[in-house]
């Protein structure tokens, strides 16, 4: 499984890929604050197989920092 920064050279690939997305010339994993709606502000891939748990504050996403309410 190919990562986000190894699709650097296909912009289209990076973007089609989950938790990917192509700014300034590179493919990079994407973050909380990419996450541009409030419904979509849940979680961004931040590994093969971990996540950083997102919400929304104010009118942006972040990554959050208290998760209690969330389990």
């Amino acid at each position: 499984d190919a990562g986000c920064s190894d699709l650097s050279n296909y912009s289209s690939e990076c973007d089609n890929t989950s938790g990917c997305i192509y700014e300034s010339n590179a493919c990079r994993e994407k973050t909380c604050a990419d996450l541009k709606s409030e419904s979509s502000c849940t979680k961004v891939r931040t590994g093969a197989t971990t996540r950083t748990l997102c919400s929304w504050s104010g009118s942006a996403c972040a990554d959050a920092a208290d998760t209690s309410k969330l389990t």
